[in-house]
C-alpha cells in the first residue's frame, strides 16, 4: 500500500472508497479523519466493492476500541451524530447497529466519569434539537438511534466508585434538567402526534433517565418520586400502543417503576402483565440479548427474559398476584419445550428458563416457591391423566406412553427435586408424596422407555438420583415414615428386574438397581439416626419373612449391618449388628448352596447374574462386619463365632477352589475366591492349613490327589484332564500368582497357551482386589526363601519370557501389587528375598507408563503414589519424575473429564514427592522442575477458553469448572516449594518461564488464571533478586515483556512484606 492510500485526504462525510481490509489498517489519525466517511459507507454500502456483516462488524469495534484507546470516546460520538445529518431516512436499527451498541456498552464501563459526562450531555443536547422539530418536521430516524445511545450511556455509567464529587454532582445536575428540557417534552409529543416512534424514543429516554437513581443509590441523593410519577406517566402514555417495540417497553417501565418502588413508598399502580404472549411458546425463535433487537418473532423471548430478570425485585403485593400466572409459564417452557443444543449466544425461552430456575430466586420467595411446586404436580397430574391414569386409582389402566410423555414427567420430578417440596410451618408438605410414586413407577412400567434406541434411552441412574433425593428431603421426624419408604423402596426392586426380563435391557435397569441400593443405605442411616431407630430396625428384620424376595432381603440386610456397625455408640447397635450378621450369614449361605450346585454341573442352568451379583455384595458386607468387630475388640463375636464356623465350615471354601478352574465367568470366579476369604477369616486358625490345601490343589502328583480325595476334594484323577485343566485356569491369567506358590508350577507351564486379552482384563478387572486380600491373608504362612523364586519364576513366565509375546498390562499392575501385599506383612527376610524382583519390576513400570490406555496411567498413577508414600526408593522416584509420565497430559486424545482424572492423579504424585524432605536431593531437583514445567505447560494448553470440539453451551461450563479445578492444583502445588526455598530459589524461575512460553499461545480462563498466577507468585516470593534477574536474561526476546509484567504485578500486588 502506499503512502497516499495509507492517508488519503478527509472525505468530510463523503463515502470512502477503501476496502474493508484497507480501513482496518488505518492509524487513528487517519480513521479520524475519515469517521463519518465510513459511517455513511456502514450505512449505505456504496463504494465499488461491498463489505460484509463480519467486516462491518470488524470495522466498528475497531472505531469504538481505538476512540476509547485515546480517551476520546466524545469525539467519536460527536461524529456519529454529524454523520446521521446525511443518513437520510435509513432506519434506526441500521444507523444503531447492535454490534456498535454492544461495543459502546463494554468500554463505557472502562471510561472516566468526565468523559461520560461529557458524552451523555452532548447526546441530550442533540435528543433536544431532534424534539424541538417534531411538531414541524415529524421524527427523524436518527433520534431514534441517540436515544439508544443515551440509553446505553446511562445505564453504563460507572459511578459507585468515584472519588471526585464535583463530576458526580455535575452529572447528577444534567439528570434532573432533562425533566423539563427533554422527558415532558416528548411526553407532550406523544400525546399530540400518537406517532409509534415518537412513543419508542420516549419510552427508551425515560427508562434510561429513570434508571439513574438506582445507579447513583449510595453515593448522591436523587428524589425518588419523581422517577415514580413520571414512570408511571409514562406507562399510562404508553396504553394506546400495541406495537412490539412499545410493548416491550412499556413492560420494562412498569418493572422499572416497581424496582424503585422498593426504595420509595408510593403506592404501586397495578399493571396487566402481558401474560398472553405466552399462551403458545414456539420453540424456534431466538433473542440476541439487546433491548433494541425486539419483533413480531422473538417478543415472547424477549418479554419472558424481562420478566424473569425482575421477579426477584417485585414487591411483595405485585409479586402474589402474578406468582400463579407467571410458574405456570415457568414450568411449561421447562417441560413441554425441548432442550436446544446450540443457541450461539442467543437467548432461548427455556434457556431463560433454566437460569432462573438454578438462580435460588425460588426458594427465597415463598410466594413464588408455593406456586412453582402446585404448578409441577398440575404438570404430573395432567400428564398422568393423559396417559391412562384414573383418578383415585393406584394402578394404571391401560398405558398410552410414549418417550416425550415419559420425559415430561422425568423433568417434572427433577424440577420438583430442585425446587423441593413447599413446607408448612408445622413440617406438612404441600404436596401429594403418592403422585410422586406414581408418577415413577408410570416411567418404570412403560416399555417405551425402556425399548426405544440407546442413543434416546431414558437416563435412569439421573432419574433414580432425583426420585430417591426428592423422597428424602421430606422433613419429617416419623420413623414409621422412613421405614415404610424404606419398604416401599425394597418393592421396586422386584419390579425393575421384571420390567429388566420383559425387555431385555440391562445396562439401564442395573444402574438403576445400583442406585436403587445406594439411595436403600441412605434411609437405612436416616432410620438408625433416630431414637428408635435400633429398635426399628430389629423390627423390619423380623418383618422380612418368606414373603419377601431373598434377595432383595439379602441387599437390605447387607445395607443395615453396614449401617448399624458405623454406629456401635449406640444403645444396642452390637447386639442389632450380630443378629443381622448371622441373618444374613443364613441367606448367604443358601445362596452359595445354589451356586455350587450350579457350578457342579457346567452343561446345566447358569448361576444368575442378580444371584452372583447378591451373594458378592453380602460376602463383602460379612468380611467388612468381622473387620470391624476385630477392629473393636467386641467380646460377644468371639463367643459367637462357632456358631459362624459351622454355617460355613471349610469344606466350602476348599469346594469352591476345586470348581475355580472351570468356572467360564468372572464374577462367578470372584465369587469362589470371596469365599475363600471369608471362610479363612472365620477359620483365622486354620489359614496355613486353607494356603495348604491351595498348593495341593494345584499340584499333578497324583498321591497329592489322592491325598486331597481323601479329605473330600473332588479332583481330577486323569493326568491328562489334569493338565488340560491347569491351562484352561492359566488362559484367564487370574490364578498365575497363586500357581506360582507351586513347585511344579515351572513344568506345568512349559507349553504356555494362548492368552485371550479381553478375558484377562474382564477378569483381573473383577478378581484383582480379592486376590490381593487373599495374599495378605497367606502372605505371613509362606517361607521367604520358598516363596521369592517362585514369584520371580511366575513373573517370567507372565511377563519377561512370554513367546507369544501378549503381556497384559493389567497382570503387570497386579503382580506390582501383589508384591507390595506382601511387604506390608512386614517380613524383613521376605523383603530382602523379593528386593531383586522389585528393581525388575520397576522397570516394568517405566514402559507401563508409556500406555496409551488411559485406565492404565490411573492405575499406574495410584500404585506410585502407594510406593512413594510408603517406601519410597530413588528408582521408583526418578520413574514418578520421569518425561513419559507428563507427556501423556499432552495426548490430544484425552476428553476434558480424562485429561482432569490424570492430572488430579499427577498433581498428587508431585505433591507427595517434594513435600517429602528425604526426596529431595541434588539428584532429584531438576527432575522436579522439568517435571513441574512440562505439568504445567499440559494445563495451560488445556485452559484456554477456546473450546476444541464442542460448541454446546452446557459443555462449555462443565468444561471451565473442570479446568478452573485443575488451576487450584496448580496453586496448591506450586507453594509446596516454599518449603524448600533454599533448595530450589535459583531453579524455579524456569517453571515461570514454562508459563510465559505457553500462554502467549492462547487466552485463559480468567477464573482459572486467577488460581495459575496465585502459584506462581509464590513461587516468585522464593527467587532471589540475582535469580530474576538472569531468568530474564535466559528467556527468549519476544517473551521479555510477559516476564516483565509478571514481575511487575508480583512487586505491585501479591510480594509478602512482611505487614501481617
Amino acid at each position: 500500500m502506499t503512502l497516499s492510500k495509507a492517508r488519503p485526504e478527509a472525505s468530510h462525510g463523503k463515502p470512502v472508497d477503501d476496502s474493508a481490509t484497507e480501513v482496518l489498517l488505518y492509524g487513528h489519525t487517519v480513521l479520524d479523519a475519515h469517521c463519518q466517511g465510513i459511517w455513511s459507507r456502514l450505512w449505505r454500502n456504496d463504494g465499488d466493492t461491498t463489505w460484509t456483516e463480519k467486516e462491518r462488524s470488524q470495522i466498528i469495534e475497531k472505531m469504538v476500541h481505538s476512540y476509547s484507546n485515546v480517551h476520546q470516546l466524545h469525539r467519536l460520538i460527536s461524529k456519529y451524530i454529524e454523520a446521521l445529518s446525511t443518513s437520510g431516512d435509513l432506519p434506526a436499527h441500521v444507523l444503531a447497529r447492535l454490534t456498535f451498541l454492544d461495543h459502546l456498552s463494554s468500554v463505557f464501563l472502562e471510561t472516566t466519569e468526565q468523559q461520560m459526562a461529557l458524552i451523555v450531555g452532548i447526546l441530550v443536547v442533540h435528543m433536544k434539537e431532534y424534539v424541538a422539530v417534531i411538531p414541524s418536521n415529524g421524527i427523524s430516524h436518527g433520534m431514534a438511534a441517540v436515544a439508544q445511545i443515551l440509553w446505553t450511556a446511562m445505564t453504563n455509567l460507572r459511578v459507585r466508585t468515584t472519588t471526585r464529587q464535583e463530576i458526580l454532582q455535575n452529572i447528577c445536575k444534567l439528570y434532573m434538567e432533562m425533566k423539563e428540557q427533554l422527558i415532558r417534552p416528548l411526553m407532550a409529543s406523544v400525546l399530540q402526534t400518537q406517532d409509534p416512534e415518537v412513543a419508542y424514543c420516549y419510552a427508551v429516554v425515560l427508562h434510561a433517565w429513570s434508571s439513574f437513581p438506582l445507579i447513583v443509590q449510595g453515593r448522591y441523593e436523587l428524589p425518588v418520586h419523581d422517577a415514580i410519577f413520571d414512570l408511571q406517566a409514562g406507562v399510562r402514555a404508553l396504553d394506546s400502543f400495541s406495537t412490539t417495540p412499545a410493548a416491550y417497553w412499556k413492560t420494562k417501565l412498569f418493572l422499572l417503576q416497581q424496582t424503585v418502588l422498593a426504595s420509595g413508598s408510593s403506592p404501586s399502580r397495578s399493571f396487566p402483565f402481558p401474560w398472553s404472549v405466552f399462551e403458545n411458546l414456539p420453540t424456534n425463535s431466538f433473542w440476541s440479548d439487546s433491548p433494541f433487537s425486539v419483533n413480531d418473532s422473538n417478543e415472547h423471548v424477549a418479554l419472558w427474559h424481562l420478566v424473569c430478570e425482575n421477579m426477584a425485585f417485585l414487591p411483595e403485593k405485585v409479586l402474589e398476584q402474578n406468582a400463579e400466572r407467571f410458574a405456570d409459564v415457568l414450568i411449561r417452557s421447562l417441560v413441554k419445550n425441548p432442550r436446544e443444543m446450540d443457541l450461539s449466544g442467543r437467548h432461548s425461552i427455556r434457556r431463560i428458563s433454566e437460569k432462573f430456575f438454578s438462580s435460588g430466586v425460588i426458594a427465597d420467595c415463598p410466594p413464588l416457591h408455593s406456586a412453582v411446586v402446585q404448578a409441577l404436580e398440575k404438570t404430573l397430574h395432567n400428564a398422568l391423566e393423559m396417559n391412562g391414569q384414573s383418578k383415585g386409582s393406584k394402578k394404571f389402566t391401560k398405558v398410552r406412553a410414549n418417550v416425550t410423555n415419559a420425559v415430561e414427567i422425568m423433568t417434572a420430578l427433577g424440577l420438583l427435586e430442585q425446587a423441593g417440596f413447599a413446607v408448612t410451618e408445622d413440617g406438612t408438605v404441600q404436596f401429594s408424596l403418592s403422585l410422586v410414586w406414581k408418577s415413577f413407577e408410570y416411567v418404570l412400567e412403560s416399555p417405551v422407555s425402556w425399548t426405544n434406541s440407546p442413543g434416546q434411552r431414558l437416563n435412569f441412574g439421573e432419574f433414580q438420583l432425583k426420585f430417591g433425593t426428592l423422597i428424602m428431603s421430606v422433613p419429617s421426624t416419623s420413623v414409621k415414615y422412613w421405614s415404610n419408604t424404606l419398604t416401599d423402596f425394597m418393592n421396586l426392586v422386584p419390579k425393575i428386574r421384571a420390567v429388566m426380563a420383559s425387555t431385555g435391557v440391562v445396562d439401564g435397569g442395573t444402574e438403576l438397581l445400583e442406585m436403587l441400593a445406594f439411595q436403600r443405605t441412605q434411609l437405612m442411616v436416616k432410620i438408625v439416626r433416630l431414637p428408635e431407630g435400633i429398635e426399628e430396625c430389629r423390627l423390619m428384620m423380623d418383618q422380612m419373612g418368606s414373603s419377601t424376595d431373598p434377595q432383595t432381603a439379602a441387599s437390605t440386610l447387607a445395607s443395615m449391618l453396614d449401617v448399624v456397625l458405623n454406629r456401635m455408640d449406640r444403645p444396642g447397635a452390637v447386639k442389632l449388628g450380630l443378629e443381622v450378621l448371622f441373618r444374613l450369614a443364613e441367606l448367604y449361605q443358601k445362596f452359595l448352596s445354589t451356586c455350587l450346585t450350579k457350578w457342579q454341573n457346567p452343561a446345566g442352568e447358569t448361576s444368575s447374574e442378580v444371584l452372583i451379583h447378591t451373594a458378592l455384595v453380602v460376602n463383602q458386607s460379612l468380611r467388612s462386619a468381622l473387620t470391624k468387630f476385630e477392629r473393636n475388640s467386641v467380646k460377644s463375636t468371639s463367643d459367637r463365632m462357632g456358631t459362624l464356623k459351622e454355617l460355613m465350615p471349610l469344606d466350602t471354601a476348599t469346594e469352591c477352589l476345586a470348581y475355580a478352574a472351570n468356572l467360564k465367568s468372572g464374577t462367578d470366579l470372584k465369587l469362589a475366591l470371596s469365599h475363600v476369604a471369608l471362610v479363612t477369616r472365620i477359620h483365622s486358625k486354620h489359614s496355613v492349613k486353607m494356603f495348604k490345601k491351595i498348593l495341593k490343589l494345584f499340584r499333578s502328583s497324583s498321591s497329592v490327589a489322592t491325598e486331597d480325595a481323601d479329605e473330600g476334594i473332588p479332583l481330577v484323577q486323569n493326568e491328562d484332564d489334569r493338565e488340560k485343566e491347569l491351562m484352561e485356569l492359566d488362559d484367564k491369567a487370574l490364578f498365575r500368582v497363586l500357581l506360582s506358590m507351586s513347585e511344579k508350577l515351572k513344568v506345568e507351564t512349559e507349553k504356555e497357551p494362548e492368552v485371550k486379552v479381553s478375558t484377562v482384563n474382564s477378569h483381573l478387572t473383577e478378581c484383582a482386589d480379592v486376590v490381593r486380600e487373599l495374599f495378605g491373608l497367606f502372605a505371613p504362612h509362606v517361607k521367604p526363601h520358598k516363596l521369592a523364586p517362585l514369584l520371580s519364576t511366575a513373573m517370567r513366565t507372565m511377563i519377561l519370557e512370554r513367546s507369544d509375546g501378549q503381556v497384559d498390562v493389567g497382570v503387570e499392575l497386579l503382580f506390582y501389587k501383589l508384591l507390595i501385599v506382601i511387604e506390608k506383612c512386614h517380613l524383613p527376610a521376605l523383603s530382602k528375598e523379593l528386593a531383586p524382583l522389585q528393581r525388575e519390576m520397576s522397570e516394568r513400570l517405566a514402559l507401563i507408563l508409556t500406555s496409551s490406555d488411559y485406565k492404565v496411567l490411573l492405575d499406574t498413577l495410584t500404585l506410585l503414589r502407594t510406593l512413594v508414600r510408603n517406601q519410597p526408593n530413588p528408582e521408583v522416584v526418578k520413574i514418578s519424575l520421569g518425561a513419559p509420565l507428563y507427556e501423556s497430559l499432552h495426548r490430544k486424545t484425552l476428553t476434558d473429564a480424562e485429561f482432569t482424572a490424570l492430572f488430579e492423579k499427577c498433581s498428587a504424585l508431585l505433591f507427595d514427592i517434594i513435600a517429602n524432605p528425604r526426596l529431595i536431593s541434588p539428584m532429584t531437583t531438576p527432575l522436579i522442575i522439568r517435571a513441574t514445567s512440562k505439568w504445567l505447560t499440559a494445563v495451560l494448553q488445556r485452559a484456554r477458553q477456546e473450546s476444541e470440539g464442542s460448541t454446546n453451551p452446557a459443555l462449555t461450563v462443565n468444561r471451565k469448572s473442570m479446568m478452573v479445578r485443575n488451576a487450584s492444583f496448580v496453586e496448591r502445588l506450586l507453594g509446596i516449594f516454599a518449603k524448600h526455598q533454599k533448595v530450589f530459589s535459583k531453579l524455579v524461575v524456569y517453571i515461570v518461564a514454562a508459563y510465559c512460553q505457553e500462554v502467549q499461545h492462547g487466552t485463559l480462563y480468567p477464573e482459572a488464571k486467577e488460581h495459575i498466577l496465585a502459584g506462581l507468585y509464590r513461587l516468585m516470593d522464593i527467587i532471589d533478586s540475582h535469580s530474576r534477574s538472569m531468568g530474564a536474561a535466559a528467556i527468549g526476546v519476544e517473551l521479555r515483556e510477559i516476564y516483565k509484567t509478571l514481575v511487575e504485578d508480583h512487586q505491585k500486588f501479591h510480594r509478602y512484606r512482611g505487614l501481617v
